[in-house]
């Protein structure tokens, strides 16, 4: 999904593929995420998009994240309950 126009992923984007381990969504026009379904989910790349809010419903049970791109955005707040069960991501 690299390189298109897509410029929301909302809770729903991804409901019928809760298997997915690995999503690149990089360069794109994405201003809000929301993930949900996805307890595989194990790599996220959502670089060189358009967020600026990392919000407490952007990253809801990702429970085996390990790997998250967030690079070259404007990220300008980060809520505090955004990455509450996120607990695998790597350093």
């Amino acid at each position: 999904f690299s390189n298109n126009k897509l410029n929301l992923i909302d809770k729903n984007t991804f409901k019928m593929n809760r298997q997915l381990a690995y999503i690149t969504l990089n360069r794109n026009k994405i201003k809000k995420v929301e993930l949900l379904h996805l307890s595989k989910l194990e790599y996220l790349d959502i670089s060189a998009n358009n967020l600026d809010l990392i919000d407490d419903k952007s990253f809801v049970n990702l429970d085996s994240l390990k790997y998250l791109v967030l690079t070259m955005n404007s990220i300008k707040n980060i809520e505090s309950e955004s990455f509450q069960n996120v607990s695998n991501l790597l350093r």
